[in-house]
């Protein structure tokens, strides 16, 4: 069993509800040495840290559960950070029941944003795969350039490119080169014949260096012959490509943000 495991705001619900049973007033952080007493939860678990950096898991989750149980109205606020159980709380305990919840407000927000870069991938993809091969080789050397490889970038001419579609400088002097090649497929999967053209390819252009990116998959067999390769070849396929295109913001634009902020506890602890 994994000791880091967290549990989630609905299960934190029922032992925060028990905590404030004897009607008095209390407060999240009074709650959760007790709760995680009485859940067994191991110092790990408790020592998770929220994505925000500035509170644990753990107290993330137990503040959300209070919050829920608040606008069920099984507790209610009496001043910053404190709540009491209500009458309609005692009955949930006396009925070993809490409301009907799957996820706190927080949780749904990051699956929604989620579910939203995966749409956008989808779509980014597609449009990828509708463009010409020579944008596509030009995007290859765009994301390269924008994940920080190399000061300079260009495509090679289509007639005379020896199997490779674009170069990047990595330094001012051009001591080294990485060498790319793209692939702007629709269906076809890259396989070891591919990946055997394009480690010739590098042979002849005397290359350690190279990224074969595509719009589509790599069979397992070509992965495998790139590994066993003399040269340092890195594997993009199109699921990374969009997923480092979001990443990187290339063919992309941001036209909302949303901000989330949560209490800074070590400033009111001084």
């Amino acid at each position: 069993m994994d000791k880091t495991i967290v549990p989630s705001y609905k299960d934190l619900m029922m032992p925060l509800l028990q905590s404030a049973a004897d009607g008095k007033e209390h407060s999240v952080k009074e709650a959760v040495a007790g709760i995680a007493e009485t859940m067994k939860l191991s110092e790990e678990a408790l020592q998770v840290l929220h994505s925000s950096g500035r509170q644990t898991l753990f107290y993330n989750r137990l503040g959300w559960a209070k919050s829920g149980l608040i606008d069920a109205g099984c507790l209610e606020a009496t001043g910053y950070g404190r709540f009491r159980i209500t009458e309609q709380g005692q009955e949930m305990l006396k009925q070993n029941a809490i409301p009907t919840v799957d996820q706190s407000p927080e949780e749904a927000m990051d699956n929604q944003y989620e579910e939203f870069n995966q749409r956008l991938a989808d779509e980014l993809l597609d449009k990828i795969k509708s463009n010409s091969s020579e944008f596509f080789e030009q995007l290859v050397i765009d994301l390269l350039m924008k994940m920080g490889y190399g000061v300079k970038g260009m495509v090679t001419r289509p007639t005379k490119d020896g199997g490779i579609d674009g170069i990047i400088e990595e330094d001012p002097l051009g001591f080294g080169h990485i060498y790319t090649q793209a692939k702007r497929w629709k269906e076809s999967t890259v396989s070891e014949r591919e990946m055997t053209d394009f480690i010739n390819a590098l042979t002849n252009h005397k290359a350690q260096k190279g990224v074969l990116v595509t719009t589509s998959k790599i069979s397992k067999q070509a992965r495998e012959l790139a590994q066993k390769s003399d040269k340092n070849i890195v594997l993009i396929d199109g699921e990374k490509l969009v997923e480092y295109m979001i990443e990187y913001s290339l063919g992309i634009t941001a036209y909302k943000t949303y901000k989330l902020q949560s209490i800074d506890e070590d400033y009111f602890n001084q």
